[in-house]
C-alpha cells in the first residue's frame, strides 16, 4: 500500500527497490561509509531487520542535505557507535537531529563568528 500524499510505501520489495535507486544517487563520499557499515552489520544482525532499518536509513538519508549526513557519518564513526551495539537506527536518529538543526546551528555559527574575509590573491597586489 502506498500513501497518496507523499509516496511511501510498506511493501518489502518495493522498499527495496525504492532504497537502491535512492542509494545510487547518493555521492561517492556518502555511498563507501554506508557500505562499510552495512558489510560490519550485515555480520551481526539478522537480515531482515538489517534491511528494514537499512530501508529506513536510505529514506532518512534522501531528504535530508548531503553536508549533513556526511557530518553524522563521521559522528557516528568517530565515536565508534557502531562498536557500542548502536545499529542503523542510531544513525538515523543522528541524521535526522542534525538535519533539523541545520539551519540554526548556520545561523547561530554565521552570528558568533562572522562571514569570512575575502580571499586575497598575493599576486594581484604585487602587480600594483
Amino acid at each position: 500500500m502506498r500513501c497518496p500524499a507523499c509516496g511511501y510505501t510498506t511493501h518489502p520489495t518495493a522498499q527495496s527497490r525504492e532504497a537502491k535507486l535512492f542509494f545510487k544517487e547518493f555521492p561517492d563520499y556518502i555511498q563507501e561509509p554506508l557500505k562499510e557499515l552495512y558489510f560490519f552489520f550485515s555480520k551481526r544482525i539478522p537480515k531482515d531487520k538489517l534491511n528494514r532499518d537499512w530501508n529506513k536509513l536510505v529514506y532518512a538519508i534522501d531528504v535530508a542535505d548531503h553536508d549533513v549526513v556526511r557530518a553524522s557519518i563521521g559522528t557516528y564513526k568517530l565515536h565508534e557507535y557502531h562498536l557500542e551495539g548502536k545499529d542503523l537506527g542510531y544513525l538515523k536518529a543522528i541524521i535526522n537531529r542534525n538535519n533539523a538543526t541545520y539551519k540554526q546551528k548556520k545561523r547561530y555559527e554565521l552570528d558568533k563568528y562572522g562571514a569570512n574575509p575575502p580571499e586575497i590573491n598575493i599576486n594581484e597586489e604585487n602587480n600594483d
